[in-house]
C-alpha cells in the first residue's frame, strides 16, 4: 500500500509540473470585450473575465491590471497578487515591478519597486526609474542642483555617483557629467554595469590614453611643484595626469602646457617652469610667461617673460640665450632667431625685426620684415620717406641679404605703393592650404570653396594693378591685377616683374612645383610658369597637386588626373585629399581609406572619421574604444 500510494503521489507531482509548463508556455493574453479586459488563453477559455479598465501582457509569471485609477497584479491562476492600490505599475523585469505611490496628501509621487511577493523591497524615494536590465536600473531624483540620476542594483543599493546626462563613448562605457563645485560642469565615466570607472574631474578627458591630462575642482592631497613661487589667492582648479588605469603620474599643477618634442611648460600660482615628459622639473617656475619655441638642433628652446611684453629665448633648462629682451620671439631656421618690437615714427606703428643666434649675438640690422631665406638669400624691407616732385611720401623698400654673413647683396628697390583709391574686390579663393602641400579634403560641398575673402588691390588711374600685397607665395610669382568695369581680371608676374601671362583669369592661385590652378568662366584649369596651359579649364573643381596628381570632381564624385590632364584614378570617391608622400585620404561609401598614386587601397574605406598624417610622416588612425593610435602602411 505504501508503494502505491507513493507512485501515485509522485504521479500527481509530475502532473502538476507538467501543467505548470504547459500554463507558462500558454499564458493568457490581454484581451478586450465590452470595454473591459480580462485574459483568455488559446482556446478562449477566460482566466480572468473581464473586469479591468487596464490589462497589460504577462511578464515572468504575473500581469499588471488597473480597476478605476488603482493599479494591481494578478498571477497565473488570474488571482491576485497584488491588490488594486497603487497610482501604476510596471511589468516585471528580473524579478521587480516599478510602483508609483501617491501620498496621502497626493501632492507627491514616488516610484520604487515590488518583488514577485508582492512586497514594497525598494522604498518608494524617485521620480523616474527604467526597469531592471543587467541587474541595474537608472532611477532620478530631485536635488537642489536640479534632476539628477544614479543606478541602483535590485536589492535598492547604489551603483553610481549622481550625474545630469550620459553618453556612450563605446559598447562598455559611459561618459557622465554633473554641475557642482559652484557651478563647474564635472566629467566622469561608468562601466557598462554602472559602477564608477573614474573619479570626478572639470575636464572631458580621454579615459583609455596612457597619458591624460585631469582638472580637480580642489586641492588634491598630492603637494604642488615646489619653487620661488608667490603663494597668492590663485585658481583652485588643479591639473596633473594619469595613466590609462587612472593612477595619478604626475604632480598637480595650478596649469600646463601643450608637451613639445618631449618637453612641456607648467604653473605654480602666477609663475611658469619647464618640464619633461617624464613629468622632471628642468626649470622651476620663475617666468610669467613662457612658450614654445621650437627645435634647434638636438635642443628644444623656449621663449619666456619675466617683464611684461619683454621675452627671452632660453633653453630646456630656463637658461636665457641672450640678455636683449624683445617685444616677440620667434623662430626663423635652425641656428636663428627674429626678435622684435614696434617703433612709433610720424604717426605710424612700425614693426621692427631683427636676426640673432641662439646666444643672443644680433646678426643683422633692424628691418621691417624678414622673409625666408631662398637660394642663399633673405628678403628684406624697411618703410622710408622720400621726396617726389615736391611730395614727401612713404612707402617700402626691398633688399636681399647673403644669408652667410648676412651682407647687402644689391641696392635697394622701392615698393611700387602709392596714395590712391582702393578697391575691395571679392573672389573665390582656394584655401590656404592649397597653396602648399597638404591632406586638405576635398568634397562637393567646397565646390565653391567656401570661402570668399576681401583682398585689397591697389589700382592706378588706368586701372592697372600697382600693389596687389600678399600674393607671393615665395614661389618667385606675383599675382596682379586689372580692373574691367566691374570685373576685375588675374594674371602673374615673375620675380623681376616681367609679366608672364595677362590678366585673363577670373581667379588665379599661387604657383607651386612650376603649376597654378586658374579659373575661367567658372571652370578650373592648370598652366604652367611659362603660362601655358598644361589642363584646359573645364572641371567643375580642381585640389592641389601632390607630386604630379591632383583631385578633380567630375559633378558627382572625385577623382585624380595628373599635370598632362590624363585621368589616373577613376573618380569613385565621396571626398578626396592631394597626395603626399605617394598616399592621399578619401572617403568612399560612406567610410574612409587611404589609397596609393595608382588608386590601390593601403587601408580599405572602413573608417568613421577620415586618418590623420603627422608632420613626422606617421598614421593615426581613430579606434572608438581606443581613440587615435598609430597605423603603419605595409607594401
Amino acid at each position: 500500500m505504501r508503494i502505491i500510494s507513493a507512485i501515485q503521489n509522485l504521479t500527481v507531482f509530475l502532473f502538476a509540473i507538467i501543467l505548470s509548463s504547459q500554463t507558462s508556455a500558454q499564458q493568457a493574453t490581454p484581451t478586450q470585450n465590452r470595454g473591459k479586459w480580462g485574459y483568455k488563453w488559446k482556446d478562449s477559455t477566460w482566466l480572468v473575465k473581464p473586469k479591468f479598465k487596464v490589462a497589460l501582457a504577462f511578464s515572468e509569471g504575473f500581469g499588471v491590471v488597473a480597476n478605476g485609477n488603482k493599479w494591481g497584479i494578478v498571477d497565473m491562476n488570474g488571482k491576485y497578487l497584488v491588490k488594486p492600490q497603487y497610482s501604476k505599475i510596471n511589468s516585471f523585469s528580473e524579478d521587480r515591478a516599478a510602483v508609483l505611490i501617491t501620498n496621502e496628501d497626493e501632492q507627491t509621487q514616488n516610484w520604487g519597486f515590488l518583488n514577485t511577493s508582492g512586497e514594497l523591497i525598494i522604498e518608494p524615494k524617485y521620480k523616474r526609474v527604467e526597469s531592471f536590465k543587467k541587474g541595474k536600473s537608472l532611477v532620478s531624483f530631485y536635488s537642489d542642483e536640479g534632476t539628477e540620476q544614479y543606478y541602483i542594483n535590485v536589492d535598492g543599493k547604489r551603483l553610481s555617483p549622481d550625474f545630469r546626462t550620459m553618453t556612450r563613448i563605446n559598447p562598455k562605457i559611459w561618459l557622465i557629467t554633473n554641475l557642482r563645485s559652484g557651478g563647474n560642469k564635472l566629467y566622469g565615466y561608468l562601466n557598462e554595469d554602472g559602477t564608477k570607472y573614474t573619479e570626478w574631474y572639470l575636464n572631458n578627458f580621454n579615459p583609455f590614453a596612457d597619458r591624460e591630462p585631469v582638472c580637480l575642482p580642489s586641492k588634491p592631497k598630492e603637494p604642488l611643484v615646489p619653487g620661488n613661487v608667490y603663494q597668492g589667492n590663485v585658481n583652485r582648479k588643479l591639473w596633473a595626469f594619469r595613466n590609462s588605469d587612472g593612477k595619478i603620474i604626475s604632480p598637480w599643477y595650478h596649469e600646463y602646457g601643450r608637451f613639445q618634442k618631449g618637453y612641456g611648460t607648467f604653473r605654480v600660482n602666477y609663475r611658469w617652469g619647464i618640464i619633461d615628459s617624464t613629468f622632471t622639473t628642468l626649470c622651476q617656475p620663475i617666468f610669467d610667461e613662457i612658450l614654445h619655441l621650437g627645435t634647434f638642433g638636438n635642443d628644444y628652446y623656449f621663449k619666456a617673460s619675466n617683464e611684461y611684453r619683454k621675452w627671452y629665448a632660453c633653453d630646456k633648462n630656463g637658461k636665457k640665450t641672450g640678455t636683449l629682451p624683445y617685444e616677440n620671439i620667434e623662430k626663423y631656421n635652425d641656428s636663428l632667431l627674429i626678435g622684435t618690437h614696434t617703433q612709433e615714427f610720424k604717426g605710424k606703428t612700425l614693426i621692427q625685426k631683427v636676426l640673432f643666434n641662439l646666444k643672443g649675438q644680433t646678426k643683422s640690422s633692424w628691418y621691417n620684415e624678414i622673409h625666408p631665406a631662398k637660394n642663399g638669400k633673405i628678403r628684406v624691407e624697411v618703410s622710408r620717406e622720400w621726396l617726389e616732385n615736391g611730395k614727401v611720401h612713404f612707402g617700402n623698400f626691398y633688399n636681399y641679404l647673403y644669408s652667410d654673413d648676412f651682407s647687402l647683396s644689391t641696392n635697394w628697390r622701392r615698393i611700387l605703393y602709392f596714395e590712391c583709391d582702393k578697391l575691395k574686390s571679392n573672389f573665390l579663393a582656394l584655401k590656404d592650404s592649397l597653396q602648399h602641400k597638404s591632406r586638405t579634403l576635398f568634397s562637393a560641398e567646397s565646390l565653391n570653396y567656401q570661402n570668399k575673402f576681401d583682398r585689397q588691390i591697389h589700382f592706378d588711374d588706368q586701372n592697372k594693378t600697382i600693389s596687389f600685397r600678399g600674393f607671393d607665395n615665395g614661389s618667385g610669382y606675383t599675382i596682379w591685377a586689372t580692373k574691367h568695369g566691374n570685373q576685375i581680371k588675374f594674371g602673374y608676374r615673375n620675380s623681376q616683374y616681367s609679366i608672364v601671362t595677362d590678366c585673363k583669369f577670373d581667379a588665379a592661385y599661387g604657383f607651386h612645383d612650376g603649376k597654378a590652378i586658374v579659373m575661367v568662366n567658372g571652370k578650373f584649369g592648370v598652366i604652367s610658369n611659362s603660362g601655358n596651359y598644361l589642363i584646359q579649364p573645364k572641371y567643375e573643381l580642381l585640389g592641389s597637386f601632390g607630386g604630379d596628381l591632383a583631385p578633380y570632381f567630375n559633378g558627382e564624385k572625385w577623382g585624380y588626373l595628373n599635370s598632362k590632364g590624363q585621368h589616373v584614378i577613376a573618380p569613385l570617391f565621396e571626398e578626396a585629399s592631394s597626395f603626399e608622400d605617394g598616399l592621399a585620404i578619401v572617403k568612399k561609401d560612406g567610410f574612409w581609406g587611404i589609397i596609393d598614386n595608382i588608386g590601390n587601397f593601403k587601408l580599405e574605406p572602413s573608417m568613421a572619421r577620415p586618418p590623420e598624417f603627422e608632420a613626422n610622416g606617421t598614421i593615426k588612425i581613430h579606434d572608438p574604444s581606443k581613440g587615435w593610435i598609430p597605423f603603419k602602411i605595409i607594401n
